[in-house]
């Protein structure tokens, strides 16, 4: 199965509208330290969330579903490691924040890449060929300059990640982050499930990696290589790639897993 979209023409006219406002938000928050990042943290996802269910309209009966309270509580993570990556930009000035440049179907959003994320700084290097001139690219545990150097050295060099300003970045992030959560709402008050056991075809001996949409902060997914490869997902989008002998190949598919949509076959591995 290929790529399935629940989209309609007024779900991305609200994604991008919300997105906007919710944009400026992230623009304007004081993040900089770890009480002003979790301040902030909750109002952007309380803002996303307010406009998604009052956007979210159910016809017939309604399934009981988890609390909002924990429905919000499963984006504070990856919210707040957004917001702590607009902050290292801001004060560290690596040149723009890095967002993916792999996507040709959507025509709306940006996906913000989580240097924080050790994984996604290994790719990176690698991708660059640059892997072995960075031993420890973990955030925290060399010193920021350093770390900020080996990103404004390694990015521009790379065919998938691009970099953008600001706002551009905040609003597409925002559009993505309501596209995902409105998608994952509307499964949880129809359907009533919170995730899928979630299935990937693709090509052989690959170590898969997935990733929400909204964020590039890739985990393995599954137990084994492919193909295929299976295991649960919280319902939304999301972007997925392939190791096989030291390369990385992204796939530039966005894939919607919901429980009417249980498994995708990857386009580009």
């Amino acid at each position: 199965m290929v790529l399935a979209d629940d989209r309609t023409d007024a779900d991305v006219e609200f994604a991008t509208s919300l997105g906007i406002q919710i944009g400026r938000l992230v623009l304007d928050s004081d993040f900089s330290n770890s009480v002003a990042r979790l301040r902030a943290t909750s109002l952007v996802i309380d803002a996303a969330f307010g406009g998604v269910r009052e956007y979210s309209v159910v016809t017939g009966p309604r399934i009981t579903v988890p609390t909002p309270f924990r429905f919000r509580e499963a984006y504070r993570t990856g919210v707040d490691s957004v917001l702590r990556l607009f902050w290292l930009e801001k004060t560290l000035r690596f040149g723009g924040v890095p967002v993916l440049d792999d996507d040709t179907e959507l025509t709306f959003g940006a996906t913000p890449v989580d240097l924080l994320n050790p994984i996604v700084m290994s790719n990176l290097a690698r991708e660059a060929g640059q892997l072995g001139n960075f031993p420890d690219l973990t955030f925290g545990r060399t010193n920021k300059s350093r770390w900020a150097q080996a990103v404004k050295e390694f990015i521009p060099s790379l065919h998938t990640v691009k970099q953008v300003d600001r706002e551009t970045a905040a609003n597409g992030f925002a559009e993505l982050l309501v596209d995902s959560m409105r998608a994952r709402w509307r499964s949880r008050i129809q359907r009533g499930q919170i995730d899928t056991h979630f299935t990937v075809h693709c090509g052989d001996g690959y170590q898969v990696h997935v990733s929400e949409k909204w964020r590039y902060s890739p985990v393995v997914f599954g137990t084994t290589t492919s193909s295929p490869v299976s295991g649960r997902l919280a319902n939304g989008y999301y972007k997925f790639e392939g190791l096989k002998k030291e390369t990385l190949i992204k796939d530039r598919g966005t894939y919607l897993v919901a429980p009417h949509n249980n498994a995708a076959t990857l386009k580009d591995f």
